[in-house]
């Protein structure tokens, strides 16, 4: 990774007090919170439910993107290399204080999960009502027909958020906002593409912890060629259905130049031709969690319900979604 000029052991909490202090009409910070490292909506509402963020582990600046109007009510960072801590999870949803319910979101890692469940407990005991839903999108983290809750999550997430608070502001129950997540979360999905280019191969399925890949090809290297394989192999794992639009996403990784993302994204695009109908594609540099050389592609198959809540577009200051 690069190194940094900041404080490892301070950056993240930094991080929040820096976003707060240089954007005040974007972001609210807790200072005397338990980590310091919640950042919130300015106008949260606590009439209506709230969508409520662990962006995981590493001081991770791109997460704070999915804060915002028609995205997350409140994001939380963890420590470097570690999940977001249950009590700032906990503390957010008190200062929103809804009464309608919190859905807490997250991708589905271990560390990530259990700090959501265990501030979904602490909040219980506060009688306020609160939903877990955590992306299972990354199709090879788990065996093939093994269930989709042994599955990671990788930038799914963005869906999931956007979907969640698009139904959440519409006034929705926090029981609908909760089955609207866990719908999109079973119809999308995300392949891992890295590149070798000194020996020129394609690997599908390798992880940003140091997973290995869990296939290598060797006749792909090209646009056209990642393009092809990663439209089969989405496809293969949701098959989508007639009444059902592709919404697709390509986010660059690290050491990936800009233009290759969009120019993928529109070949991956050609190759759903006649076959699917698409609804928006999306490219650009949604995570940083890789760095690498590739990409990040992620299906989502939308039917009429849940392509009412995909769109508005929302704007950071490192990408549009």
């Amino acid at each position: 990774m690069l190194p940094y000029i900041s404080d490892p052991d301070t950056s993240t909490r930094e991080l929040v007090e820096a976003l707060a202090s240089i954007c005040p009409e974007r972001f609210r910070s807790l200072p005397d919170s338990f980590n310091g490292r919640i950042l919130l909506c300015p106008d949260v509402r606590p009439d209506r439910v709230n969508v409520i963020v662990s962006a995981g582990g590493g001081c991770h600046p791109l997460s704070y993107g999915y804060l915002g109007d028609g995205m997350a009510d409140a994001c939380i960072n963890g420590n470097r290399r570690c999940a977001p801590s249950a009590y700032d999870i906990y503390e957010a949803a008190l200062k929103i204080g809804s009464s309608s319910g919190n859905l807490l979101l997250y991708n589905n890692y271990m560390g990530d999960y259990l700090n959501n469940d265990l501030a979904a407990e602490l909040l219980s005991l506060e009688h306020i009502p609160c939903a877990l839903c955590g992306a299972t999108d990354d199709c090879l983290s788990a065996p093939p027909g093994a269930p989709r809750g042994e599955r990671g999550g990788q930038t799914g997430l963005l869906y999931l958020i956007k979907i969640a608070s698009a139904c959440a502001r519409a006034g929705s129950s926090l029981e609908e906002v909760s089955r609207i997540a866990h719908k999109a979360n079973e119809r999308m999905s995300t392949l891992a593409v890295t590149m070798d280019y000194e020996r020129q191969l394609v690997h599908l399925g390798e992880g940003f912890s140091g997973e290995p890949p869990v296939s290598t090809h060797a006749d792909c290297f090209s646009i056209e060629g990642i393009a092809e394989l990663s439209f089969d192999t989405l496809c293969r794992d949701l098959k989508p259905a007639p009444s059902e639009k592709i919404y697709m996403m390509v986010s660059r990784m690290t050491l990936t130049h800009p233009e290759d993302a969009y120019i993928l994204a529109s070949r991956i695009k050609q190759c759903a031709g006649p076959l699917h109908p698409v609804g928006r594609v999306d490219a650009g540099f949604y995570t940083n969690l890789y760095h690498a050389q590739g990409f990040l592609i992620t299906f989502l198959c939308a039917d009429r319900e849940l392509e009412q809540y995909l769109q508005g577009r929302f704007y950071s200051d490192t990408f549009s979604f």
